[in-house]
Parts: C-alpha cells; structure tokens; sequence
C-alpha cells in the first residue's frame, strides 16, 4: 500500500456519552493513518456531547458534524454513511475507542480484500483489559468461500463451544463503501431489529468478494458502561428477538437452502433467548413472569420442538431441556448459582 493512498470514512453515532466521547474522538483524531474523513452524528443527545463535537470541529479541519433527530444506533450510522467520502469506512461506537494505528494496520494488511476483520479487546477497566483474537487469523477468503464466513457470523452448528464462532459488531474492521454504494446497504433501526449488525451484515458480506482476518486486537469494547444499550433491561427486547430470529431466517433463505443455515439460526436464537432469561433475572422486579413468558412463546417452543440440544455441551443442553419442560423456578436458579461463583 502507498502511504496515505485512500480515503477512509470513520463514523461515529454519537448519543449522551459525554463521559467517554473526548477519550473515543482522541482515539480517531490521533491515528497513525491521517487520510481521514471523520463523522461525528449527533443523535439529539441530551448532555453535552452536541458541544463536544462542535469542540473537535474547530481543532481539526477533517471532522464533519452532523446533527439530526434521534432515531437509534442504526439510522444514525446511515446518516454517517450518506456523508461518507471515502473509499473505506470504519464505524466505531462513541463509548469504545481504538488503538492508534488500528487503521493503518487495518490497511497494511488488506492484501487486496474489500474487507478486514480484526480481533478487540473487552475494556472492564484500565487494568482489567481482555483480549479477544478472532478467528481464522492470517486467512483470507475470497468468492462463495465468503459466504461460509457469513454463516459462522449467524451462528454456530450445535456441538460446538460458542454460540456465534465469528463476531458480528461492525466495529471490529473496514469495509468498502464501493460494496455499501453499489448495492445500497443500510442498517435497519435496533428498535425494530436488536442486532442491526447481523441484519448488515446478511446485506454486505453476501457481495463481498474478498475478506482478510488479522491477528491484531485493534477496537476496544467497553463494558464499564452502565448506560450503554447492552447494559439497560428493555421489557420489549425478546419480543423483538423474535422479530430479528423471523428477518434474519427471511433473508439467509434468500441465499442458503435452509439445512444450510437452520441449525445455526436456531443456535443463535436460543443463546439471545438465555441471555434474555439472565436479563430477566438480574434487571426486572418480576423475574419468574418474565422466564414463564419466555417459555410459553409459541416460537421458543417451535424451535425447541425440533433443534438437537441434547449435541450441546452438557451445561447448555441442559439449559435448554429446562426452557423446552418451562422449568421456570429451575432457570431462576441456575442463573442465580451463575451469578455467584
């Protein structure tokens, strides 16, 4: 690569994070990597992050400051896209921030894929800092072999550790804006779908042609945020996993015969509803009516009726054998025992 030979777009959706902003814009202002179209889309925050931007906008010429109506994560990321100039975007969330040469390593190590892929590091605190390498790095994969990359980012087959064996966050890489151009990608509003990115990603990597992992732990992850989206109980958020289970089911059936892809969807749906079932137990007043209506839905149950859980690991079967039989009091527990070692 040429020094400084492309464009990249950074975007940032930005609302109330005033206590983490300055530390994520130095992060991005101070890259190694200085051909930069930086955007900063003020969702209608509340405190002062509005002002905070317009700060940034003054100390360098390569910031663009939108402010538009709130409307969520998703529809502000689309508002940074529509202003992009680049030839590559990377998205990175306000409350996280990145190493100082995360684009430039990104670059450096492209090999002619649209797309690079990296691993992150959990950010629990300044000295509690938990690196994650991702998977496959080194590797690049490039025509129909992308599209088995996608499939492990959907899910993974029933005997295996994780749920999702590939992270699905867009902040983990860059991207081409010539595939998002082309082929008009948008993310969808997390109000409607909870994992925009998944649905993204369905959308982009199917028209993607080639992909490059690297070792590189480049983004980090905040999880010391208490007000973060992942951090707040939302009563409705199993009612729209369904929704994101039906689109996401909707769309990978448009590219995979369905024994192709089924068994990972289902694994990937009944990991959000534990998770749900956990949530339930640690944020709400009501846990028991909570995990009972989690078990009583027609769709959980569905599911249940027809995935081989008993190929999970033992732990994991189990859990799901107690959702299947509406154990209710025999979750509450389990996740209670969780909690405390």
């Amino acid at each position: 690569m040429k020094k400084e030979e492309y464009l990249v777009s950074v975007i940032l959706p930005i609302y109330n994070v005033e206590k983490y902003l300055n530390k994520c814009i130095e992060t991005v202002v101070n890259q190694t990597y200085k051909k930069l179209d930086i955007i900063l889309v003020d969702d209608e925050a509340k405190d002062s992050s509005p002002e905070i931007c317009e700060m940034w906008k003054k100390k360098d010429e390569r910031i663009t400051v939108i402010h538009k109506k709130n409307g969520g994560l998703g529809l502000a990321r689309n508002t940074g896209l529509e202003y992009a100039k680049g030839e590559f975007v990377v998205f990175v969330d306000s409350d996280d921030f990145l190493e100082n040469n995360a684009i430039e390593k990104l670059l450096i190590q492209r090999d002619n894929a649209d797309t690079v892929l990296c691993g992150h590091n959990v950010y629990y605190g300044k000295n509690n800092i938990e690196k994650k390498h991702i998977k496959y790095a080194g590797e690049k994969f490039d025509g129909e072999k992308v599209k088995e990359i996608l499939l492990e980012m959907m899910g993974s087959l029933p005997e295996e550790n994780d749920d999702i064996a590939l992270p699905v966050s867009v902040w983990h890489g860059i991207y081409s804006m010539d595939i998002i151009r082309k082929n008009h990608i948008k993310f969808p509003s997390e109000r409607v779908f909870i994992s925009e990115d998944m649905v993204f990603d369905i959308d982009y990597f199917s028209h993607s042609k080639k992909v490059k992992f690297i070792d590189d732990c480049l983004y980090y992850y905040r999880k010391n945020n208490e007000n973060s989206l992942t951090s707040v109980y939302n009563p409705e958020r199993f009612k729209k996993e369904i929704d994101l289970y039906l689109e996401l089911n909707r769309k990978l059936s448009e590219i995979y015969s369905k024994e192709k892809y089924i068994l990972r969807l289902q694994r990937t749906f009944l990991g959000r509803t534990r998770s749900c079932i956990v949530r339930a137990v640690k944020q709400t007043q009501k846990p028991l009516e909570e995990i009972k209506n989690i078990c009583n839905n027609e769709k959980v149950m569905e599911i249940l009726e027809n995935y081989p859980f008993q190929r999970n690991k033992k732990s994991l079967s189990f859990f799901n054998y107690c959702i299947k039989k509406k154990y209710v009091h025999l979750l509450y527990i389990m996740v209670r025992l969780k909690e405390k070692r």
